[in-house]
Parts: structure tokens; sequence; C-alpha cells
């Protein structure tokens, strides 16, 4: 959650919330995949989100097809393959549900070592490249004016979401790890003023999400992937009610 807060500001100025899900769910197939060769499930998921955001950005430079086109195209294609390769598996060694909608029990060592590691790296990421990002973000052309390499710096933007999308689905699975995403950034730029301060209240907020979601999944038995994509909205609708309440009367 705390990686997916540090990207989120770019994923809603570039609105690339849909690109999140169509990378997300490209996963399902590198970790069937992955299933059967024995590799680990995260490797497997950012072999596969890598994989999966260089051919959406290749095929969002043709003619003809836009972004949200070549997003629909590859997350349809990749899950459909992945569901098949799963449903084919009679020995059922790959957990459905866990992958859809998470399992943090599920999470092994190697993968919280791989997490922090993710995380590290995306944090390193956004705190060198803010002001670069943000520019990007807002408006390429005023960037490449500066003399930013706008198709660079998106490039290691995509790959650097893969990793943090990758390593959140056994938390959240693969059908909701774009509220990881979205959610926490949303949440922050009701209330913050500044891109710093926006990046420090999203991080809190994730971490505050998370840990709301998993007591939820605990105490009520469900999976913890949907028990914190609710926390999340739930904060959200809060903090919307605040503002307009309170705010909206200072107006």
């Amino acid at each position: 959650m705390a990686g997916g807060a540090v990207l989120g500001f770019g994923v809603l100025t570039k609105r690339h919330a849909y690109l999140g899900q169509g990378v997300s769910q490209s996963m399902l197939a590198g970790v069937a995949i992955g299933s059967i060769i024995g590799l680990n499930t995260t490797i497997a998921a950012f072999a596969a989100a890598a994989g999966s955001a260089a051919i959406i950005s290749s095929l969002a430079r043709v003619r003809g097809i836009g972004s949200d086109t070549s997003v629909a195209i590859v997350a349809s294609a990749s899950m459909s393959i992945g569901v098949a390769i799963i449903s084919a598996d009679r020995s059922r060694a790959v957990n459905l549900n866990n992958l859809l909608f998470g399992n943090v029990l599920g999470v092994t060592w190697l993968e919280v070592v791989l997490l922090g590691f993710i995380v590290t790296l995306a944090s390193i990421f956004a705190l060198t490249q803010g002001r670069k990002l943000a520019l990007a973000s807002i408006s390429p052309v005023v960037a490449q004016a500066h003399g930013v390499n706008v198709r660079r710096i998106e490039l290691y933007r995509l790959l650097t979401l893969s990793m943090v999308t990758a390593g959140s689905v056994q938390i959240v699975g693969v059908t909701l790890v774009v509220a990881s995403l979205v959610l926490p950034p949303a949440i922050a730029s009701l209330f913050a003023r500044t891109l710093g301060g926006t990046h420090l209240l999203a991080i809190w907020v994730a971490i505050s999400i998370a840990v709301i979601g998993l007591y939820l999944s605990y105490w009520y038995n469900i999976a913890s992937g949907p028990a914190v994509v609710i926390s999340g909205t739930a904060l959200y609708s809060l903090s919307l009610l605040f503002c307009f309440l309170f705010r909206g009367r200072g107006k």
C-alpha cells in the first residue's frame, strides 16, 4: 500500500487508473505460468506486469489504437490465459480466490523482503525524480521544454508501477490492487496542498487503511483484499463528506 501511495499521484494526474487495473489483471497469466514452473509468485507477477506494461505502451503508439484500447486488449488476453491455465490445472496448486482477492496470511518471508525492496526502490525513485514526474504528469510539453526526457521518465514510472503492483498482488489480489494506487493519493489530495505533503499523507493513509483492513479481515473472517479496499473506500467517503460540510461552508 505504501508503495502504491508513493506512485499514486502520477496515476491520478495522468488518468492511469485503468492502466494500473490492466497491468494488475495481466499478472494473472504470469502467476499461472510461474506456478507451473515453480517460480515465486511475486517474481512471476512482476515479470508479467513489466511485460504487459511494455506491450501496452507499444500498442498505444499504433495509429488508431488509444491507450485505453491497448490496455483492454492486453489485460483481457492475459487474464484469459491465466484463468485458462489455472482452470486446466487439476492439481489445484494455485488458489484462484487468493490470487483474485488476496490473502495476507499467505505471504512468505521472501515476499516480505521483496515487498520491502520494492517499496524502497519506489520511494527512492519518487523522491529523486519527484519534480520531473510531477511536471511530466501535469504538462508533458512543458516538461520536454525544460529538458525532461518524458518518454524515458514515463517508462521508468511504468516499470516502477509494475513492481509495486506485483508486490501488492498477494495482499489485495489481482482484481483489487489498483485500489492501493488510487485511494491513498485520492484521500491525501483532498487535504494536502503541496506535492511533498501529498506523498507523506498518502503513505500515512495507506498504512492506516491496510491496518484497519487487516483487523476487519481478522474480526469478520473475510478476505484481506476486499477488507482493505472497503476500509479505504469508507475513509475516502468520510473525507469527501468532511470537505463538503466544512470546507463547502467556508467558501
